[in-house]
């Protein structure tokens, strides 16, 4: 459910920046984005969770990365509503604290739940 948001998020960001995309359409756009994304993610985690010889499977970390989205939802959220046009600054302080929170949860939980 996260990631369907997150393509809502997407969509609507990109409708009211005026984005034009020139192959393709803003909804397949936000398709590509968001599950790249997680399954891009997940297999990079998965790579680094084999290298290092942890007990995960895929589909745990899927749902792990999954859930791990709601930090990015809620920076484009709150940053889509409060960002001023002339400084990107408030963005990237919501995206450091709300995207750092869900990646600490997500390397907390890998290195002290499976791991350790």
């Amino acid at each position: 459910m996260l990631v369907l948001t997150l393509i809502a998020l997407l969509l609507y960001g990109m409708k009211t920046s005026d984005h034009v995309v020139k192959e393709g359409t803003l909804m397949g756009t936000a398709f590509g984005v968001s599950f790249g994304y997680w399954f891009g993610a997940t297999g990079l985690v998965f790579f680094l969770c084999f290298i290092s010889n942890c007990a995960i499977s895929f589909f745990q970390l899927l749902s792990l990365v999954g859930y791990g989205i709601s930090g990015h939802c809620l920076t484009l959220l709150l940053g889509t509503l409060i960002h001023p046009e002339n400084s990107h600054i408030s963005f990237y302080l919501l995206w450091l604290v709300f995207g750092g929170l869900s990646a600490a949860t997500m390397v907390g939980f890998v290195m002290y739940g499976i791991c350790g």
